[in-house]
């Protein structure tokens, strides 16, 4: 998959990182599953999903954070299509979670809203407060008390 860096050109930002690879729980490579919505694509295999699927290389946000050298986010928006269960679960690395200030999560649950409630416990065991975005029904808004 390619990815065009003239967007950067038109979009005139100086500080905007393009990183050709999906955000995942751990390092490695993930399968993709692509879609005929453009906005469907996943990583997570579910009702969605296609036989159309691709290898890519897959980054945890903490290699991403790592790579690029980046201590401090001062907010994040995380639009990754179901990834965001794997993502902040009690089980997973949560260290990154330290060094960020404000959340935007697109939550794409499966099971009646477990998911969701699952990552607000996340997020509320590591110091941030968490209401519902007023304008967007699937997205949390999360803030570093």
């Amino acid at each position: 998959m390619n990815y065009h860096p003239q967007i950067l050109v038109k979009c005139r930002f100086k500080n905007i990182l393009i990183e050709n690879c999906a955000v995942a729980e751990k390092d490695g490579e993930v399968e993709y599953s692509l879609s005929a919505a453009s906005d469907s694509f996943s990583i997570c295999l579910g009702p969605r999903s296609t036989e159309n699927t691709t290898r890519v290389k897959a980054l945890s946000i903490q290699s991403l954070l790592n790579s690029h050298e980046i201590e401090r986010v001062d907010f994040m928006k995380m639009d990754i299509e179901g990834e965001e269960v794997h993502i902040l679960n009690q089980r997973a690395d949560l260290a990154w979670l330290d060094n960020v200030d404000e959340l935007n999560i697109e939550v794409h649950g499966q099971k009646g809203g477990t998911e969701k409630r699952d990552i607000v416990n996340v997020l509320v065991s590591r110091g941030f407060s968490v209401e519902d975005s007023t304008s967007h029904k699937a997205s949390i808004l999360a803030r570093r008390l």
